[in-house]
C-alpha cells in the first residue's frame, strides 16, 4: 500500500493486487514504529529505518488521514533491559521518573493501529484512483504482462508479497514466516506510560486499561494459530513489566506471520537482475510497517523514473 501510495503521489497509473490487503502480518502487529528486537550496529535495517521515522511524523496527515482515527500516537519506549553502555541507535540513558525504573528511552518511537491504518489507507488508495484487485500472482511474468484474469499489462511491478513467495523468484531467495503471538490484557488500573520493552517481551498501552502484550518468535511454517504454550511464555516473561504496570487480565490472544527472508536480518529490496522491470519489497520482518514509508518512496521513485534500482539484501 505504501508503494502504491508514493507511485500514484509520483502520478503512475497502480494496480494493487493482493488477496486479502495487508490482511496477514499488518494488522496482527502491535504498530510500534520503531525496532522491538536487538539490531547489530551494521544492520541493513537502521538506514531504512532511520530514513522512514521522519516521514512518518506527517504522512497520516498528508494521506489526509486524521491521527485520531488511525490511532497515530507518541508514547515513546522504555527498554527495561538496557544497560549505558549497550544503547541502541536513536537511544539515551535516562534515570528513574515516576514509577518507571531507569532505563533506555526512545523519545522518536511511534505507534499506529495496523488494523485502521490499513482499512483507512486502502481508502485514500481509491479516492486517489488506485485500482485494487483481488487475487495472487501465482508466478513470475516472463513479459510485461502478468496473469491475473485476462492479462493486465504493466511497466514496472513491485513484489510485496510479505511472507508467501512466488513461482519464478531467484533460487537463493527463501521467504519464511515467522509466527508471532500477542495478547489483548485488562489491565486493573489504567496505564498512561510508554510502551515497555523488557527483553523478547513488550507492553504496549493501548487506551484506558486495555494493553497489548507481545511477541513469540516461532519458526512453524504457514501455522497461523494460537497455543496455550505462547501465552505461558509471555506472562512468565513479563514479570519485570507486571511490576510496574500491576495485575491483568488476558482477554483474548491472536497470531501473524511476518515475513523473513532466509535466516539473516537482510531485508529483500530492489531490482531483480533477471527481471529487470520486476522489484521487490520483502523480508522485511518485524520492521515492515516501521519502514514502510522510507521503502514506497523508494520503490516508487524507480517505477516512476525507470532507473535501475540496486538490490539490497540476500539475493
Amino acid at each position: 500500500m505504501s508503494v502504491a501510495w508514493h507511485a500514484r503521489q509520483s502520478g503512475l497509473d497502480v494496480l494493487l493486487l493482493d488477496a486479502a490487503f495487508a490482511g496477514a502480518a499488518t494488522p496482527a502487529s502491535a504498530g510500534v514504529l520503531w525496532p522491538l528486537e536487538a539490531l547489530q550496529p551494521d544492520s541493513p535495517y537502521w538506514p531504512w529505518l532511520e530514513e522512514a521515522l521522519p516521514l512518518w511524523a506527517d504522512w497520516p496527515q498528508r494521506a489526509g488521514l486524521a491521527s485520531e482515527a488511525v490511532g497515530f500516537t507518541h508514547p515513546g519506549l522504555l527498554r527495561l533491559d538496557a544497560h549505558p553502555g549497550e544503547l541502541r541507535r536513536g537511544e539515551r540513558w535516562r534515570d528513574a521518573q515516576e514509577s518507571c525504573p531507569a532505563g533506555a528511552w526512545v523519545k522518536q518511537a511511534r505507534r499506529i493501529s495496523p488494523a485502521d491504518w490499513q482499512q483507512a489507507l486502502r481508502g485514500a488508495l481509491q479516492d486517489m484512483g488506485v485500482g485494487l484487485m483481488h487475487g495472487r500472482l501465482e508466478a513470475l511474468p516472463s513479459s510485461s504482462v502478468a496473469e491475473v484474469g485476462e492479462g493486465v499489462a504493466f511497466g514496472r511491478m513491485v513484489l510485496a508479497t510479505g511472507a508467501w513467495p512466488v513461482a519464478g523468484m531467484p533460487a537463493g531467495l527463501k521467504l519464511c514466516p515467522v509466527r508471532g503471538q500477542m495478547l489483548e490484557l485488562e489491565l486493573q488500573r489504567p496505564w498512561e506510560g510508554p510502551v515497555l520493552h523488557d527483553g523478547e517481551v513488550y507492553l504496549l498501552p493501548v487506551s484506558g486499561t486495555c494493553a497489548w502484550l507481545g511477541a513469540t518468535l516461532e519458526t512453524v511454517g504457514y501455522e497461523a494459530t494460537v497455543s496455550s504454550a505462547a501465552r505461558t511464555q509471555l506472562e512468565e516473561s513479563a514479570s519485570r513489566i507486571r511490576q510496574i504496570v500491576g495485575p491483568w487480565v488476558v482477554r483474548k490472544q491472536w497470531a501473524g506471520l511476518r515475513p523473513r527472508a532466509g535466516v539473516g536480518e537482510a531485508p529483500v529490496v530492489g531490482c531483480l537482475r533477471t527481471h529487470p522491470h520486476i522489484a521487490m519489497a520483502n523480508g522485511l520482518y518485524r520492521l515492515g510497517l516501521s519502514v514502510s514509508p522510507a521503502v514506497g518512496q523508494k520503490l516508487a521513485a524507480w517505477a516512476a523514473a525507470g532507473a535501475e534500482l540496486p538490490f539490497i539484501g540476500s539475493h
